[in-house]
């Protein structure tokens, strides 16, 4: 990035146990190194985050750097959206928290300190944003069952790290959770079913390299929508491990979809979460908020960075790259027995293994009112 540019740091002191703001003297000294010089402010709470972000661009600054979490990155993106001055000023993303999926998919790397020094160099790309009612996301938003882990998993310590917190929320959360009725509203085409969940992706990944939409792309203007029917909890654990790999998209009862616009009713006060926040409960209606934001991300931008990667399809008929490295990305945190024999599947290779007949499946033809019964 040019001299000229002025740069203000938000840590967030709560973000991974206060692993960043521990951080932040390398990190501060790794971008004075690289040439990116930057003022630094200490968040409150995220609200308090979000309104410096707001007026950032009226204090001189052009860029603003996230120093936290996914969590840390909603409230900048929230900042950014109600930004005082036109253009807001751009985001760059430094991964010191409990997830980092946003950086994770802009292919920042995910030691903070290499990051630094990449994104000193970066150059800027325009990308959407995600909306949920009136809050916005820069990764995912859903509800149902994953909101109920996001709200649970929040009230736990902030040492446990990464993948380790959500596969031991989902684990907790399976015990008491049920399928819900529900009215879900795609583009306008209404559907009655029992739903589990349902999520309105921005990007492919959540919860620190779960690949809950892997034919999300963040930049072509579309929610990349997953949504699971009645699910039973021994369904659920078989389903999960494929999530690694984006392969529970093969299952018979989760489906997805490209959207512009979704809506979820329910009589049942059925939770929400946007980048892993808690947000109350339905209705929910999401929308898609196109080439909303400015990111820096390295100039060599790969969509997965991984050492080895394969082709995979998701159930549209669209090749997405998945890389067995990232994808299992945490994994290897994972203490308890349970989680230990829980077998992770590798991504699939195009061409490879049967294959269900997914054309009355295809997002781009018209579909039934509610899903196959």
């Amino acid at each position: 990035m040019a001299s000229s540019v002025r740069a203000i740091a938000l840590i967030n002191p709560l973000a991974a146990r206060g692993r960043g703001r521990r951080a932040w003297p390398q990190i501060k000294a790794e971008l004075y190194r690289s040439g990116l010089p930057c003022d630094e402010v200490i968040t409150q709470s995220g609200e308090d985050g979000m309104a410096r972000v707001q007026r950032a661009g009226a204090d001189g600054y052009t860029t603003v750097i996230s120093v936290g979490g996914d969590g840390t990155t909603h409230w900048a993106v929230n900042g950014l959206m109600h930004s005082l001055t036109t253009p807001p000023p751009a985001l760059a993303v430094i991964p010191e928290g409990t997830a980092n999926d946003f950086a994770r998919c802009l292919g920042i790397p995910l030691k903070a300190t290499v990051a630094a020094r990449v994104l000193a160099r970066g150059v800027r790309r325009r990308v959407d944003v995600g909306q949920v009612n009136d809050r916005y996301y820069a990764t995912i938003s859903g509800v149902g069952f994953d909101a109920e882990v996001a709200q649970r998993v929040n009230h736990w310590p902030r040492w446990i790290r990464g993948t380790t917190v959500y596969v031991a929320g989902i684990l907790q959360q399976l015990l008491v959770y049920h399928s819900a009725d529900t009215t879900i509203t795609i583009d306008g085409r209404e559907q009655s079913l029992k739903m589990f969940l349902l999520a309105a992706a921005n990007t492919n990944c959540y919860g620190g390299g779960m690949y809950m939409a892997p034919h999300a792309k963040i930049d072509d203007g579309l929610l990349a929508v997953v949504y699971a029917t009645d699910l039973t909890k021994f369904e659920t654990l078989a389903v999960l491990p494929r999530v690694f790999s984006g392969r529970h998209l093969e299952h018979p009862k989760v489906f997805h979809t490209l959207a512009h616009e979704v809506r979820v009713d329910s009589a049942t006060p059925l939770a929400i979460h946007a980048d892993g926040e808690s947000l109350g409960t339905v209705p929910a209606v999401f929308r898609i908020v196109p080439q909303a934001i400015e990111v820096i991300v390295p100039q060599r931008e790969v969509p997965l960075p991984a050492p080895t990667t394969v082709t995979a399809r998701s159930r549209n008929g669209r090749a997405v790259l998945l890389g067995r490295k990232q994808a299992l990305d945490g994994l290897d945190n994972l203490t308890s027995p349970l989680l230990k024999r829980l077998a992770i599947e590798p991504p699939v290779a195009a061409g490879h293994g049967e294959r269900r007949s997914h054309a009355d499946r295809d997002p781009l033809k018209p579909r039934p009112a509610g899903p196959p019964r």
